[in-house]
């Protein structure tokens, strides 16, 4: 029988009852580091209600767990379920904006589910289709269309103020995406071509503190 790991603050009985009734899943409850749901093969699920998508937005908690998704050597994806009841709390152009970034500047694959009944659905389609395409990561058709260094590429080249060239540089100089992270502005500054100023954004970027997401 198929394990799928479930972290332990994950609070949905209908889906974990759904994924074992229906779908004969095991389910391992553990504390996981990243993710809601750890699938067969190596993908992440990050799962979000409407709601809590929104409130994520507003104290700043989506794009560091965007980052950190996206860094891991896992495939990542975020399952966004529900639908609206009433007003969201966050404008209609926050939310769609949020959708673009994920979907643009972190390459942070995004699903919609209706509930918890369609999420575990949508898990074991994930689980299947694994199964067929074994360990490859990325389009089918081409194994070239996510290598590991143009993924860790494109997450350097959405931190402000760098392209492609300074995005080579920080790799070049700190040899991965987590080492970039954990720097200081003064390692930073030591890239060539970063310099003091660009150094002091970037940190203020990775380390930003939770805040109020403006929706006007």
């Amino acid at each position: 029988m198929t394990t799928i790991s479930v972290d332990d603050r994950e609070q949905t009985t209908v889906l974990r009852q759904v994924l074992m009734g229906k779908y004969r899943y095991t389910i391992n409850t553990c504390r996981l580091e990243l993710g809601d749901y750890h699938l067969p093969g190596g993908t992440l699920l990050e799962r979000k209600t409407l709601h809590d998508f929104c409130l994520s937005i507003i104290d700043g908690r989506l794009f560091s767990q965007a980052y950190r998704l996206v860094t891991s050597d896992e495939l990542s994806i975020l399952v966004l379920e529900g639908t609206p009841i009433g007003k969201l709390p966050v404008s209609n152009r926050a939310f769609r904006g949020a959708l673009v970034s994920l979907a643009q500047t972190y390459r942070l694959p995004v699903l919609r589910t209706l509930n918890e009944c369609d999420t575990a659905w949508c898990i074991d389609r994930l689980v299947r289709q694994k199964e067929v395409l074994g360990t490859k990561r990325g389009p089918a058709v081409s194994g070239n269309a996510r290598r590991p260094l143009t993924r860790r590429l494109h997450v350097l080249r959405a931190l402000p103020g760098i392209g492609p060239r300074l995005a080579g540089n920080l790799f070049d100089h700190f040899g991965s995406v987590s080492s970039v992270a954990n720097a200081t502005p003064l390692d930073l500054a030591q890239t060539p071509g970063i310099g003091a100023e660009r150094a002091s954004v970037i940190y203020d970027t990775l380390h930003e503190q939770p805040g109020k997401y403006v929706t006007s």
